[in-house]
């Protein structure tokens, strides 16, 4: 199965990367007395590249997205389907049930008002299962976020 978004670095993460390496390097070639310290500190950027992704690149769209997630019950799957497609303008839920079980991902481009949502839901994500990517608004996703439990 194709992917249709996948992690990648951000500037910020290429440049905290670069200055660990370089630090690491630095300290391993030309002190001798911190040669030992240098090491150490490569061995930690070895062990940090991989964890260093915090962007994530969407097929078919330029430039690098970030991500927030919202947390909804399941039993709400069709309303909010509805919504992200367009088909309704007003988005009706029931009350936030604890351990909910649907995600949606909402993925923003900086200095745009770009925004791509995809409904995710536990189950399936087991599976595998992808939804499609659906663009909207700014006040969508203020709406959305009006209905999580999360502190404002």
């Amino acid at each position: 199965m194709k992917k249709t978004v996948k992690k990648s670095f951000l500037p910020q993460d290429i440049a905290i990367i670069a200055s660990v390496a370089a630090a690491g390097m630095a300290l391993t070639i030309f002190g001798k007395a911190w040669s030992g310290v240098g090491v150490l500190i490569l061995l930690c950027w070895v062990i940090m590249v991989p964890f260093c992704m915090h962007g994530y690149r969407l097929e078919g769209h330029k430039g690098i997205f970030k991500l927030k997630e919202y947390t909804f019950s399941r039993d709400d799957k069709s309303s909010i389907l509805s919504y992200l497609t367009g088909e309704n303008d007003k988005l009706k839920l029931q009350p936030w049930k604890p351990g909910g079980g649907a995600i949606v991902e909402i993925y923003r481009r900086k200095g745009d008002d770009k925004m791509l949502a995809r409904y995710f839901d536990y189950a399936e994500y087991i599976s595998g299962t992808e939804y499609p990517l659906h663009e909207i608004t700014p006040g969508q996703v203020s709406e959305l976020k009006s209905f999580t439990n999360e502190k404002q």
